[in-house]
């Protein structure tokens, strides 16, 4: 009688088979998954710099501008913020004037802007809107 305490070759490789399968199938599951949630994070970062720039302006009672340009934004402060890859801006609108990209955002003294705005931020088929009224409100 003959004790076998190890794993044949073809078991090895019959494993090793079934998780590259597994891998294939799950793969883009994993992947939109993350896009999703890539999505999701530049969408509330995007409010909460809106939202910091707007209380810069008030209490330094200086005008503070943030610029959306295609696929980045920059800040009041001179930092660049790099959209997740897919994740674009479109759809600006204004109630006076036609927005084009790249746009700039001037948020006054007291917190507001001159003309509202309207935006989306979108990534494939997922599209959120976001506002920003004239006295610098940004929802979404």
């Amino acid at each position: 009688m003959h004790d076998h305490n190890a794993f044949t070759m073809m078991e090895l490789l019959l494993v090793i088979a079934l998780v590259g399968l597994l891998a294939y199938v799950a793969g883009p599951s994993v992947s939109g998954i993350l896009g999703d949630w890539e999505f999701q994070n530049a969408r509330q970062k995007l409010e909460a710099d809106l939202t910091s720039t707007r209380y810069q302006a008030y209490s330094l009672e200086t005008p503070e501008i943030i610029t959306l340009n295609a696929s980045t934004y920059d800040l009041f402060d001179g930092r660049s913020v790099t959209l997740p890859y897919g994740v674009t801006f479109a759809d600006l609108t204004s109630s006076e004037v036609a927005v084009t990209i790249p746009h700039t955002i001037t948020f006054d003294k007291f917190g507001g802007i001159s003309d509202s705005i309207g935006f989306s931020l979108q990534r494939g088929g997922t599209t959120v809107q976001f506002s920003v009224n004239t006295l610098g409100r940004v929802t979404q």
